[in-house]
Formats: structure tokens, sequence, C-alpha cells
């Protein structure tokens, strides 16, 4: 059996054009580039990885990536970038998009759309403050949403909406400043991992806790109390909620709740 090996090709200079080769694995550009001009990728052959990290990408233009032949992965990872624009990415066939650990501020209206194979959205470590209900669009697969330490002050109205409607969906808000959180922000979804931890929330609407939710973080927030649907869940395996000033009566009906539905429960007695 012949195997082949692919190739890797890495973009080490400023060039006007950045191009592949049949074969290609992987293009890494190392070169400082602060803006990534419409024209200036002709990515034709099949490509599965695409590279531009810890350097001073500041912004792309709009449909830079059009045609663009990348299959898998963009990685944009530890750059400059403040917004992410309206049509920056669409119609492509990658799976994962990396924008973490920039300094995004907004994802604009329209800005990620018609991505039929798209997966995983990492935004981590951004200054994210708010979302538009249409900032992705036409994601049909996206089930990993990473978000944490942003600064979002807020969950809206079906700004979720975006993700599969079918799959089990890991949302990683963790380490952001949410003090509120809207009864629709997850309708509709089917969610298995919720990360709430490292907030402001003292309160929580009972909406939110979807049949399919099978791991809960909500440790280091504010809250005192829990809405009674949440202890209607028959799903949940994991809950972390420590670090709360829960009411002592609350803790109490927490850990006999855990105990009936075998749920691995971490808290703490220091309020009790």
């Amino acid at each position: 059996m012949e195997v082949l090996i692919p190739e890797f090709e890495t973009i080490t200079q400023n060039k006007e054009v950045i191009t592949s080769q049949e074969n290609a694995f992987s293009i890494t550009v190392l070169s400082d580039v602060t803006v990534l001009h419409r024209g200036m990728l002709e990515i034709t052959p099949e490509t599965p990885y695409f590279r531009l990290d810890a350097h001073n990408l500041e912004k792309i233009e709009i449909r830079t990536f059009d045609n663009q032949n990348i299959t898998e992965i963009i990685s944009l990872n530890g750059n400059k970038l403040t917004v992410i624009g309206t049509g920056t990415f669409k119609n492509m066939k990658i799976r994962i998009l990396d924008l973490g650990c920039n300094e995004i501020t907004h994802v604009e209206e329209n800005a990620i759309t018609d991505m039929p194979n798209l997966q995983e959205i990492l935004l981590a470590q951004n200054k994210i403050v708010e979302l538009h209900v249409n900032s992705f669009v036409n994601t049909p697969k996206m089930w990993i949403l990473d978000m944490q330490f942003n600064e979002l002050r807020e969950l809206g109205e079906q700004w979720f909406g975006f993700m599969n409607k079918e799959e089990g969906l890991e949302i990683v808000l963790g380490f952001n400043k949410i003090e509120k959180i809207h009864p629709k922000t997850f309708d509709r979804l089917s969610i298995w991992n919720i990360d709430l931890s490292h907030n402001k929330l003292n309160e929580l609407p009972g909406e939110i806790f979807t049949g399919t939710l099978a791991e809960l973080m909500l440790n280091n927030n504010t809250l005192e109390h829990l809405p009674d649907s949440f202890f209607q869940q028959n799903n949940l395996k994991r809950l972390n909620i420590r670090d709360n000033p829960l009411k002592c009566g609350t803790l109490e009906k927490l850990k006999m709740f855990a105990e009936k539905n075998m749920v691995i429960m971490e808290y703490d007695n220091r309020y009790c």
C-alpha cells in the first residue's frame, strides 16, 4: 500500500499573493501581516489548514476568504483583530474557526454565514461585549462555541439559535461578567454542557434548563436560590456550584436532588 505523506507549505516572506500547492496539508504564514487584503489569497488546491497565529493581524477585509479551498481549520489565534465584519467568512468548507486570543469587541451581523460544515467557533480571550442575533447565519452543524474570558454582561434572546438543533451542544461562557440571562437565550436547543462559571449571576431563569443538559458549571457566581425547574431535570450528571452564597435550604434541596439523580456535585458549606 502506498501512503501519501502530505507536504507542508510555509509562507515565510511578505508575498503579494499567498498560494498553495497540490497535496499541501497546511499553510502557515510566519511573516507579520497587519491586514489581510482581498486578493491576497489564491488557495486553489484543497488545503486542510490555514494558520496565521501570534502575529500583528489587525483587520480582515471583507471577502478576503471568498472562494479559498481551505477544508478543515482557519486559525487566526493570538493576533490584534478588533472586529469581525459583515461577510468576513462566507460559504466555506471549514470545520473549525479559531479567533481566540485577539482583541475582538464585536462580531457584526452576518459576519459568519453559509458554513455548512462548521462545527466549532473559538472566541475565547477576546473583549466581546455582545453578539448580534444574526452574527452567525446558516451554520447548521455548529455544536461547540467557546467564548470564555470575554466582556459579556448579559445573554440575549435566542443568541445561540444558529447552533445545531439536534446534537448535544457545548457552550462555554465562563469568566465573563454576565449578570442577566434572557429566558429564551437557549430556546429550542439541545444542550449537553453549559459553562457559566466565574460570572456575576444572582438569579437564573427556569427556562434555561433544557431536558438534555448533562453538565452545568455555575461555580463562582452570587446565587442564593435556584428556580424550581432546576430540580425537575433528569439528565443532569455533573454540577459545579462551589463559591456561591446559597441559602441553606437550597443547598439541602440540592444535596437530595444530587443523591436521588446520581449527580456528581461540587459544592461548599461555608454559608451553612
